[in-house]
């Protein structure tokens, strides 16, 4: 898998300040980027949605951290939080463990 030299201007889920992690090139979330496609909704991202909207409706004042091990995975929940027109910081660092975290606000 080749990685993009530049994130694409039509890229879905850029952070409040149009930042988007790097990551893999993926033919699939292009496609949805693009309208061609529905993004793929699997158990863990639905529960995630489902955390993240019941935690800001009880609580839209409180700040959200999300940790999370693949950038991959993260700019799934970007996606989701630019659908619900939630702003939202990544924070991502590499270390031997490729630890990253997504700070939502």
């Amino acid at each position: 898998m080749k990685e993009p030299a530049e994130p694409l201007l039509r890229r879905k889920g850029k952070d409040s300040l149009r930042f988007y992690p790097k990551v893999p090139q993926s033919d699939w979330l292009e496609k949805s980027d693009l309208g061609e496609i529905p993004l793929f909704q699997s158990a863990k991202l639905a529960k995630v949605r489902e955390l993240l909207l019941k935690w800001q409706r009880e609580a839209p004042e409180e700040k959200i951290i999300v940790f999370c091990q693949w950038r991959g995975f993260l700019t799934l929940i970007g996606r989701i939080l630019e659908e619900e027109k939630i702003g939202f910081i990544y924070y991502t660092a590499s270390t031997h463990y490729l630890c990253m975290l997504c700070f939502y606000c």
